[in-house]
């Protein structure tokens, strides 16, 4: 039996998962959009524009696609750090509504890439630069993959 590495699995996934940011319809663009105003206002940062990636899979077990959205906030705090978030979006029969986000990286943490969501999984690629030095920036960061699941509408790494 042959095992696969993770980065290849992970570029698998890439390859059947990743989607470009695509609303379904102008409402659920306003949807995400507000809600991911309200956390940049919240953490005192900008959403850096023409980043955000999103993923459409079952989060819930309900059979709809609910809706994942990685963005970039900067400044946060009033400071020179960014940060990445992912928010999820339950659908409930069409009609979406943003549940929670957490930091999945940052300008000191890691780099994420969200790949896409698959079994009741949030999946992603990492990048981790040596300590001290900023994320995105160093010449051979160490990859990685990672998974989120949603438990009791709280986003959780798994291990």
């Amino acid at each position: 039996m042959r095992v696969l590495s993770p980065l290849f699995l992970a570029s698998l996934l890439s390859s059947l998962l990743a989607s470009p940011v695509t609303y379904a319809d102008a409402k659920m663009e306003q949807v995400v959009s507000r809600y991911l105003a309200g956390v940049a206002k919240v953490l005192g940062g900008t959403e850096q524009k023409g980043v955000r990636k999103a993923a459409l899979g079952d989060l819930d077990n309900d059979g709809d696609k609910d809706l994942v959205v990685s963005f970039l906030l900067e400044g946060i705090g009033g400071g020179n750090s960014w940060g990445q978030h992912i928010a999820v979006f339950r659908n409930d029969r069409g009609t979406y509504k943003g549940v929670t986000d957490e930091v999945v990286g940052g300008k000191f943490f890691r780099y994420f890439n969200l790949e896409g969501v698959l079994n009741q999984k949030i999946i992603g690629i990492t990048e981790i630069c040596p300590a001290g030095e900023a994320q995105g920036m160093c010449s051979k960061p160490a990859l990685g993959t990672v998974s989120f699941t949603l438990v009791k509408d709280k986003i959780v790494e798994r291990k």
